[in-house]
C-alpha cells in the first residue's frame, strides 16, 4: 500500500509559505543575505498575519500595503526609524498545520522573529487580522514559555469560522499592550471577533460603525477600515509612543473613522 503523503508537510504542497518573491522585490523583507553576519543585531521585528489561506498558496490580505506604509513611512524624514531589511515580516495563516496544537506554525514563526533581531532588549510587535489573529493568540502561551516579550500586539477581529466562539481571549503577561479591535456581527461563515482580556488590553468595538461609503463594518472590512489607524499605532510604537492605552473606546472609534476618511 503507498505511503500517504500529508499535503500539509514539509514536503507538500501546503507547507507555509511565507512572503513570496515578488513580493521582495519591492519589499524591504527580502531573503537574508550573508552581510546580516556582519551587522548588529535589530532592535525591531514586526510580523503582520493575514486571514486564513485555506490553500496556503500565499494569501496576504491588506498586510501586503500595510507593511509597504510601515516601510515607506518609517524610513521617512519625519519617524526616521533604522529598519534593517527583515524587520517586517508579511506572513501567511494556513488552515491547518501538521500538529493538532498548531506547534509547527509557532515553530516557524519564532524562527522569522528571531531572525537578526535582539530578542532581549528589541522591540516585538505582532500583528494579526482573523484567523491570523487567533493564531496569534494561541501562541501567546509558546512565546511566554520561551521567554518572548512581546511589546505590542494589535489583534483585528480574531475569529475561527463557525468556531469563533472558541477563540482564546486571554492576554498573557508578556504583552506589554494589545489593541484589540472588533465586531461581533457574523459573517457568512460565522467569523467575529470579541473583547480581550488581559493586564494591558484596550479594546474597541467597531460593530455599528459605518464606513464612509456607508457601509456597516463587518468581518470582511474590518481590516481595511482599521489599515491606516493601525500603521499609526505601529509608527508610534516604534518610537515608543503608546497613546491609544489611554484613550476612551469612544475617541478611539472616532481617531479610526477619522484615519479611515483619509484613505481612497
Amino acid at each position: 500500500m503507498a505511503k500517504f503523503k500529508n499535503p500539509w508537510g514539509k514536503e507538500g504542497k501546503y507547507f507555509p509559505s511565507y512572503i513570496d518573491n515578488e513580493i521582495q522585490d519591492n519589499f524591504i523583507d527580502e531573503s537574508l543575505d550573508n552581510s546580516f553576519t556582519d551587522k548588529p543585531l535589530s532592535k525591531y521585528k514586526i510580523i503582520l498575519m493575514g486571514g486564513v489561506d485555506y490553500w496556503n498558496e500565499g494569501a496576504y490580505g491588506v498586510n501586503k500595503e500595510l507593511g509597504y506604509n510601515i516601510e515607506k513611512l518609517a524610513l521617512s524624514q519625519k519617524y526616521n526609524i533604522p529598519l534593517q531589511k527583515g524587520d517586517i515580516k508579511v506572513v501567511n495563516s494556513p488552515l491547518i498545520a501538521n500538529e493538532l496544537d498548531g506547534k509547527d506554525l509557532y515553530q516557524e514563526v519564532l524562527s522569522l522573529v528571531k531572525q537578526n533581531f535582539d530578542s532581549k532588549d528589541g522591540l516585538l510587535i505582532l500583528y494579526g487580522y482573523s484567523f491570523g489573529a487567533q493564531l496569534l493568540m494561541e501562541f501567546l502561551n509558546f512565546f511566554k514559555q520561551d521567554n518572548i516579550q512581546i511589546g505590542l500586539l494589535i489583534t483585528v477581529d480574531a475569529a475561527k469560522g463557525f468556531a469563533s466562539f472558541a477563540v482564546n481571549n486571554d492576554v498573557t503577561e508578556n504583552v506589554k499592550h494589545n489593541l484589540n479591535i472588533y465586531q461581533t456581527n457574523y459573517s457568512k461563515i460565522l467569523s467575529h471577533g470579541d473583547a480581550n482580556e488581559g493586564r494591558n488590553v484596550t479594546n474597541v468595538n467597531l460593530t455599528g460603525e459605518k464606513n464612509k461609503k456607508g457601509e456597516e463594518i463587518e468581518h470582511a472590512n474590518i481590516d481595511d477600515y482599521s489599515l491606516l489607524f493601525v500603521t499609526q499605532v505601529i509608527l508610534y510604537a516604534l518610537k515608543n509612543i503608546y497613546s491609544f492605552s489611554s484613550m476612551s473606546e469612544a475617541e478611539l472609534k472616532q481617531k479610526i473613522n477619522d484615519y479611515a476618511s483619509k484613505g481612497s
